[in-house]
């Protein structure tokens, strides 16, 4: 349900869904990033970027994770 709501710009039930959903299985990394997504697009972005932190810190190799932590880092993108 999360996705589908990202899709159609909820973005305050698809946060709600992925946060059901990692409540459910914390250790899915999809569903906390996805949940990331919600929260930036809901400008929450202290929660989202400490939730990015927290993916990066148990596997630095998650390509969205780190994307979307290199556009939303404090202090601005890199580029």
């Amino acid at each position: 349900m999360g996705v589908c709501f990202l899709g159609r710009e909820a973005f305050s039930p698809a946060e709600s869904e992925f946060r059901r959903a990692v409540w459910l299985n914390p250790y899915d990394a999809t569903f906390r990033t996805h949940w990331a997504i919600a929260m930036l697009r809901l400008g929450r972005m202290t929660e989202a970027r400490t939730l990015l932190e927290e993916i990066l810190h148990e596997n630095a190799d998650n390509l969205l994770a780190g994307r979307l932590w290199d556009q939303n880092r404090p202090g601005g993108a890199r580029r």
